[in-house]
């Protein structure tokens, strides 16, 4: 909420990148743009392509997040790794641009983009951009 009770702009479209607020008279930024995590609200459209054709310029970002279940794209460049880590929750990991490669339990497996794969939760996996790749994983949170 701004000072004058009104919303940020939650446009995803695809020209415009929604994670970036700028604020030009702002004393507080010196009027540099500021990251701001704005996630989807529930029944609204999300672009999950990356704003920017450049991976070096597209960001990772968490599209929204609950209580239970958290949604990110995430942006990788050729050569670039997600390093090994691992959650409580189930993950989903889809390819929906390039080639990734997982490797999990001492295995590594190629995906191209319209593939999917499944980690039980606890699993330790990392993620290389084979090619500069995007990709959507699901998280079940667990507390």
């Amino acid at each position: 909420m701004g000072s004058g009770g009104t919303t940020a702009s939650r446009s995803y479209s695809a020209c415009v990148n929604p994670f970036v607020l700028e604020f030009p008279n702002s004393s507080r930024t010196s009027g540099y743009p500021i990251m701001a995590i704005l996630h989807a609200l529930s029944g609204q459209p999300i672009d999950i392509h990356p704003v920017s054709d450049d991976p070096q310029g597209a960001r990772t970002v968490a599209l929204f997040k609950t209580d239970e279940l958290e949604v990110i794209r995430l942006v990788l460049a050729a050569g670039k790794v997600f390093p090994p880590h691992r959650v409580a929750g189930e993950v989903t990991i889809q390819c929906i641009r390039g080639k990734i490669e997982i490797t999990c339990e001492g295995s590594a497996q190629l995906l191209r983009a319209g593939q999917l794969m499944y980690l039980s939760g606890g699993v330790q996996h990392s993620v290389l951009g084979l090619e500069d790749a995007c990709a959507l994983l699901t998280v079940v949170l667990r507390k």
